[in-house]
């Protein structure tokens, strides 16, 4: 039997309204009993599972990808990826487990400077792929050295990559002052630096190009505003400035590209954050609110307050006669905000 010849209801004959009733009519058709199928089906998975598979021995460790795309101090845009080989040449798919995997440790073979970030790999479906590998110095002829360290009973050959040279710092460009939010036609400052991208910070002078490097400003994303100002400036110690930029029209979600290049072969890109250009009244409304109850009652009650209101007039020096009026006449008074905020406490 196969698994989906088996019914996941099980017929019973008890209950005409419960599910898989199976009526006296039918209850004669000739089969195999659902207990006999089911038990000849997990039978039938042990065997599977108790089944033992050849396990491939690794002799040989191999490289699948090699390290390249590389720049000083960054990660390789191509990370090392390696596999293992048996005896016969063929892959072995299953190496170490999840809970011990196998790993490789990576090491310079040839070249100065030194290997950055995560010098380790682990397998993982029969592949140890690096992540984040690189170099912190420029220069050719660089080889990586590749050695299974874990397990260590393990002995397999070291592996070494080609060669490959690693090239200069990478040096890009970053919007980095630029007002989210600017009224019509009020001058703004916008600055495009010079951006180390290894070290995520402005690029040091001597990692700038040798050549003047000028920079220009292009509004996207407008409707009908348009950028005035200087909008081409020479960058300067890394920094190019424009500091009397102005747009005419209300906008919102635009944005600037900067494009910065020198003679020889600087060439870079910057887009800024998205900014919005809005009215702003030049004068507010101030608004006053000035609130109060009315008392209806027997003056007695709210005599000791009204003394103290008086006195704080007076004051506080003199010390007015005590308040009398006729129980039989309600007094009337019109208490407001401004005479609650200045009584002292009672």
């Amino acid at each position: 039997p196969q698994e989906s010849d088996i019914s996941s209801c099980i017929p019973q004959d008890e209950d005409p309204n419960a599910e898989c009733y199976l009526p006296p009519e039918q209850n004669d058709i000739s089969g195999i009993p659902y207990s006999q199928m089911s038990q000849e089906l997990a039978a039938q998975r042990l065997e599977e599972n108790l089944r033992g598979s050849d396990l491939k021995v690794p002799s040989e460790l191999k490289i699948m990808t090699q390290p390249g795309q590389a720049f000083e101090l960054a990660k390789f845009g191509s990370q090392p990826k390696l596999y293992t080989v048996d005896q016969d040449g063929n892959m072995v798919e299953e190496i170490g487990t999840e809970n011990d995997p196998w790993i490789i440790t990576a090491s310079l073979s040839s070249g100065a400077g030194n290997l950055i970030n995560n010098v380790t790999c682990k397998f993982v479906g029969g592949y140890c792929e690096f992540t984040d590998l690189g170099i912190d110095m420029m220069g050719s002829g660089f080889a990586l050295q590749f050695e299974i360290t874990h397990p260590t009973t393990v002995s397999l050959p070291v592996v070494i990559s080609d060669s490959f040279a690693v090239g200069g710092r990478p040096i890009n460009l970053k919007v980095t002052a630029l007002p989210l939010m600017t009224p019509i036609d009020q001058t703004f400052t916008c600055n495009v630096t010079a951006w180390d991208e290894a070290l995520d910070q402005p690029a040091e002078g001597s990692k700038l190009p040798t050549s003047p490097v000028t920079c220009e400003l292009i509004l996207f994303g407008a409707t009908e505003g348009v950028l005035d100002g200087t909008t081409t400036a020479l960058m300067t110690d890394g920094v190019a400035t424009f500091d009397d930029l102005t747009i005419n029209k209300i906008e919102e979600g635009i944005y600037l590209t900067a494009y910065c290049e020198d003679q020889g072969d600087f060439y870079k890109v910057a887009v800024s954050s998205k900014f919005n250009i809005h009215t702003f009244p030049e004068t507010g409304l101030l608004q006053e609110t000035d609130s109060g109850f009315i008392y209806t009652g027997s003056a007695q009650y709210i005599g000791s307050v009204l003394e103290a209101y008086e006195t704080l007039l007076g004051g506080g020096n003199a010390k007015s006669a005590p308040m009398s009026m006729p129980d039989e006449e309600p007094a009337k008074v019109v208490v407001t905000e401004q005479m609650m905020n200045s009584w002292p406490e009672i």
